[in-house]
């Protein structure tokens, strides 16, 4: 019996080193292609301006300070992925997968990011100015402070989304859910809430206000109120 036990212990401990390994694994360049695997990869600070990824394997990877400038990762899969600080300007993140990913004061600056799921992803203070997020997942993501002057949202899901302090001037967040939303604070200035979803909406102290809103919603002392209520 004690020998079985001690069996089953050495056994547990070899399945939790490997599991620290794997989140330390070096990149292997040839990994670095369309449907390439490189989950788990350290690629802090790695230069990868331009790298073709789309459809690859990049969840739980360290991309912390990465240049991915204009990079193809379309559908790529880049849940959990650390990108805190990355330079995604005018990358291709089209139906990418980015559930609970740590995109904090990354640069995805024109990026496209139509139809990615962003779900839970920590997006505070990320630059994401002329990026487009049309169809987006945004549910409960975290977008304190964020740059999204001139994004197009349209029809993106921003439910449950902590958008304080955010910068929307002229974005487009036409037919957008922003139910369940926190706005507190944000600047919407010349936004297009058309058609938007806002039940349960938490929108005060506004830094300007929309230039187009639901017709059953008005924006008074930097506030927006439902006139049905």
């Amino acid at each position: 019996m004690k020998k079985e036990i001690f069996i089953a212990v050495v056994l547990a401990l070899l399945v939790i080193q490997g599991t620290n390994l794997a989140n330390h694994i070096e990149l292997n360049e040839s990994q670095v292609r369309p449907n390439g695997n490189l989950a788990h990869t350290n690629l802090k600070g790695a230069f990868l301006r331009g790298a073709k990824l789309s459809n690859a394997f990049i969840h739980n990877a360290n991309l912390s300070g990465a240049n991915l400038f204009r990079a193809d990762l379309r559908n790529a899969d880049l849940s959990n992925t650390n990108c805190d600080g990355a330079d995604l300007s005018y990358a291709n993140l089209r139906n990418a997968d980015l559930t609970n990913a740590d995109l904090s004061f990354a640069n995805l600056r024109n990026a496209d990011l139509s139809g990615a799921d962003l779900s839970g992803a920590n997006l505070n203070n990320t630059h994401l100015w002329r990026a487009q997020l049309f169809g987006a997942n945004l549910k409960d993501a975290k977008l304190r402070r964020t740059n999204l002057r001139n994004a197009d949202l349209h029809s993106a899901d921003l439910s449950g989304a902590d958008l304080s302090g955010a910068y929307f001037i002229f974005a487009n967040l036409e037919s957008t859910n922003l139910s369940g939303a926190d706005l507190s604070g944000a600047e919407l200035d010349r936004a297009n809430l058309n058609g938007a979803i806002l039940n349960g909406v938490t929108a005060i102290n506004l830094k300007g206000c929309p230039k187009v809103l639901p017709s059953e919603w008005t924006c008074e002392n930097n506030s927006l109120k439902n006139l049905n209520k």
